[in-house]
């Protein structure tokens, strides 16, 4: 996470088309009435080898996350059993995995869980969407942290059978193939659709709305009552109806779920956002009051919604044949995130949920906040390193991603005069390749310039593989649009341009040597760790609120008192107090975006194709 409060929004992806196994199944059993120090039990019934050593797995990486997690760190005491309830001999591998002997013998195996969102590991902190909650209120079963899998067995039949207490429902895009107060089991037909079905359970608070011929459940946990599914329904139907129409007026599901557990207070990543799967989405976001929260959930569910069109449709063969524990990245992260941000931005302005001067703030976003990333750095070569040496630049598949969406839909409009852009070519991608059939990496660029026009392959030569510049007032002046971009504005600061989370510590601290001039004249250095702002101490779930409200009521040459943690030569930490004046900094450049007033008939005929107003 490059800034603080930048919303994070992640995209699980998932392989399509496998068969199953039904005549050798393994089954899991999950006891939510019976926690024990913040764990659960998970027994699994085995299904039958035929080799004397197996190799039991959970996930090294969630796809889509990006991140390295190790969700084998959080099982603990794992044993296995032959069926007299004799212990076989199991050995450790890895932190993901465990080697069995006798593996004929195998009849069960048993561990506990710990879960991920208030876990005192030291390791990477999971962003909560893609992570798991155990508490006697609420239970997140994100998949993948509580099942594993056998190599060369991911396409059994996996049969999960969950005992819950009495009153609790579970929110799943799955279909329970047996129910009553206190049991659901599920049966799924491989290890990627399992991963694929987020679970919640709790007291419940759902509610069903039919949108372009699709059946959607909204469902929410809220500790505090402060969001109901209601009102998020209300907030999501008009975003659905327009992705309809933008989808040429029906949706290419039948069923979706939108699940969402609002935290009090601050999460412990520091972050809020949402996992995408194929027929469901996971929210991790802040309670609040509707008021306050209708826009960013609006937002995120837009974003992540339109997933269904890609990678459910469109994918690579590192997306459709991958690998949970030696994972290989695609190159095409410009497509999977950054069309799909485009998309929840384009569809909103063409539905009428926005109007041209929203959809002209929300480029302005955009491109705001892409400054803060390598503009030079080829969009292909950051994807296909996303998890080492760039991942600090994967932020940017939101930003930019999204503004190479925008200038292709802008182009394919302009070389089609108006009557082909990015949805029909994301449509005509969709009927080549589909669910079932993966396109090669190397071979996607020229796949769409064989598609659309020659021009196409330049525009992905110049500012996808190449280290180009996008010229956006060129592509925005195609449709009548203005754009400048030099305009500088005096703000407030905390006096650093790279303020960061630190997850262990649960403080803000100073990332860069990219220190203002307000930061220097108050002495704060790299690595200073923010504890207290006007003696307001900076608590874990307060500091939003804290600096909200000191950013609305500062005034230059008011005193402002810093406390801030920072290490020594010796790397002891200490606390030191900063004292200054508040004073107001020259802020980025920032672009504006603006519907031109007196376009051409060219252009006025172009706007209207690409934005449908």
């Amino acid at each position: 996470m490059k800034k603080i409060f930048l919303l994070l929004i992640i995209a699980l992806y998932i392989p399509y088309g496998y068969g199953q196994n039904k005549e050798n199944p393994i089954k899991f059993t999950l006891d939510l009435t019976n926690i024990k120090d913040d764990m659960l039990m998970v027994e699994m019934t085995a299904p039958k080898f035929s080799s004397n050593e197996i190799t039991y797995r959970l996930p090294k990486m969630v796809p889509g996350t990006y991140s390295i997690y190790d969700f084998g760190r959080f099982v603990h005491d794992l044993k296995a059993f032959d069926k007299n309830d004799n212990e076989l001999e199991v050995e450790r591998e890895d932190i993901n995995s465990w080697k069995i002997a006798n593996a004929k013998k195998l009849k069960k195996v048993t561990y506990w869980v710990e879960d991920t969102f208030d876990s005192k590991d030291t390791g990477k902190f999971i962003f909560e969407p893609a992570g798991t909650n155990i508490s006697k209120d609420n239970f997140v079963i994100n998949t993948h942290g509580f099942f594993g899998y056998f190599d060369d067995m991911k396409d059994n039949q996996y049969i999960i059978d969950i005992i819950k207490p009495e009153g609790f429902y579970g929110s799943t895009p799955l279909v329970a193939d047996f129910s009553d107060a206190t049991r659901d089991e599920f049966k799924v037909n491989s290890y990627f659709t399992l991963v694929d079905s987020p679970m919640m359970y709790n007291i419940p608070d759902t509610t069903i709305i039919n949108v372009g011929g699709a059946e959607v459940l909204i469902s929410v946990y809220s500790p505090n009552k402060m969001v109901k599914s209601k009102f998020v329904a209300e907030n999501t139907k008009a975003l659905l109806e327009a992705s309809t129409e933008y989808l040429g007026g029906k949706l290419p599901v039948s069923k979706y779920a939108f699940i969402y557990y609002f935290f009090s207070g601050m999460a412990g990543s520091g972050a809020a956002g949402a996992l995408e799967h194929n027929n469901s989405s996971f929210y991790s976001l802040g309670e609040g009051p509707p008021g306050s929260i209708a826009g960013q959930v609006k937002h995120t569910a837009a974003h992540e919604f339109f997933h269904i069109i890609t990678p459910l449709g469109i994918h690579s063969e590192e997306i459709g044949n991958f690998d949970y524990n030696v994972p290989k990245m695609s190159k095409h992260l410009w497509l999977y995130e950054g069309v799909t941000e485009y998309n929840s931005m384009i569809a909103l302005v063409r539905g009428g949920v926005y109007t041209p001067a929203e959809f002209a703030r929300e480029i302005e976003k955009r491109m705001a906040v892409s400054k803060f990333f390598n503009d030079t750095l080829p969009f292909t070569e950051m994807s296909l390193y996303a998890l080492g040496k760039y991942e600090k630049q994967y932020q940017n598949v939101y930003e930019k991603g999204a503004l190479i969406g925008m200038c292709l839909d802008i182009k394919l409009r302009q070389l089609s005069g108006g009557s082909y852009g990015l949805i029909d070519l994301l449509h005509d991608l969709a009927k080549k390749y589909g669910a079932d059939r993966s396109f090669k990496d190397e071979e996607l660029f020229d796949e769409i310039t064989a598609m659309t026009y020659p021009e196409i392959r330049d525009f992905f030569r110049l500012y996808v593989e190449g280290s180009n510049r996008i010229p956006y007032k060129e592509f925005l002046s195609i449709v009548g649009m203005d754009y400048g971009g030099g305009v500088k504005e005096k703000e407030f600061s905390l006096g650093a341009g790279d303020i960061n989370f630190d997850m262990k510590t649960k403080r803000i601290f100073v990332e860069s040597d990219n220190i203002d001039e307000f930061g220097k004249s108050m002495g704060l250095k790299k690595g200073d760790q923010f504890t207290k702002i006007n003696k307001q101490v900076l608590e874990m779930g307060k500091i939003q609120s804290i600096l909200q409200t000191l950013v609305s009521n500062a005034k230059e040459g008011d005193d402002i008192e810093y406390e801030v943690a920072r290490k020594d030569a010796d790397g002891n930490e200490k606390l030191v107090t900063l004292k200054g004046k508040i004073k107001k900094v020259e802020g980025e450049s920032k672009a504006e975006v603006k519907v031109g007033k007196n376009p051409t008939d060219e252009q006025l005929r172009l706007r209207k194709a690409w934005m449908g107003s």
